[in-house]
């Protein structure tokens, strides 16, 4: 399952996916914003959810684009009584799954358990909207909605993981929510190994790299030697630019 993104045969598809998100757009994910924008090429149906709005405006134009296909749970008005709205309507249509994801949500911590009792209305609206799959960037509080969607609805998840995630704030609970998860991609060989010590199935773990726009970055021309190296990045100390 290790293979790089350029290897995959992409086909335009009639499926509606659904970006779970922390906080977007946000100006140093262009990563994540890239992604959406060209998988809406070969999907029929893409939406955003993010749980924050973003301190300020990310810069770039698809930032424009995709928000206004993003819905921001923050903003969201009377959401108290849509969420107990929504709570009843998922345990009247499908009474044991509901029963289960209670259960399932017992099985953690009180953290767990009190955005389980937040997600009613996301995961009604997930359902409503006909989503076929959930993805999120980053194993972090986005993931968690993810994972308890499922939980309510039987929707599959997925997870990309990068850096931060792993090394720094690993989710608590990595185990878990890769078992029922489709796959916890990651973005580099490097993270393998601590994937692995973090409890995921390695057969879960394709490595798919971000990609790159070439018809916006092509070199201007060819050299075989004298050739300089551009490390495009943040200047923080985890980039390690020093």
């Amino acid at each position: 399952m290790t293979r790089h993104a350029t290897e995959f045969d992409y086909k335009y598809i009639t499926m509606t996916i659904a970006y779970f998100v922390d906080t977007f757009p946000t100006t140093s994910e262009t990563f994540v914003i890239n992604e959406i924008d060209e998988m809406s090429k070969h999907v029929s149906d893409i939406y955003v959810v993010s749980i924050n709005n973003p301190a300020t405006q990310a810069p770039h134009k698809l930032a424009k684009v995709w928000s206004k296909k993003t819905t921001w749970l923050s903003g969201i008005r009377y959401f108290f009584l849509k969420n107990l709205f929504a709570m009843a309507s998922l345990a009247f249509m499908h009474p044991r799954r509901f029963a289960y994801a209670l259960m399932r949500s017992r099985q953690f911590d009180a953290s767990v358990a009190w955005r389980f009792r937040r997600t009613f209305w996301l995961a009604n609206y997930a359902r409503r909207m006909g989503t076929q799959h959930i993805h999120v960037h980053f194993a972090s509080e986005a993931a968690e909605l993810a994972w308890i969607t499922n939980w309510l609805t039987g929707i599959p998840f997925s997870v990309s993981t990068h850096g931060y995630d792993i090394y720094v704030k690993p989710y608590r609970f990595m185990r878990a929510l890769s078992a029922d998860a489709t796959f916890v991609r990651t973005v580099c060989k490097f993270n393998l190994s601590a994937l692995q010590q973090l409890g995921v199935a390695t057969d879960k773990i394709p490595v798919i790299h971000c990609g790159i726009r070439t018809e916006q970055f092509a070199p201007a021309f060819e050299t075989e030697k004298d050739i300089d190296i551009i490390c495009v990045a943040r200047l923080h100390p985890v980039k390690g630019i020093a």
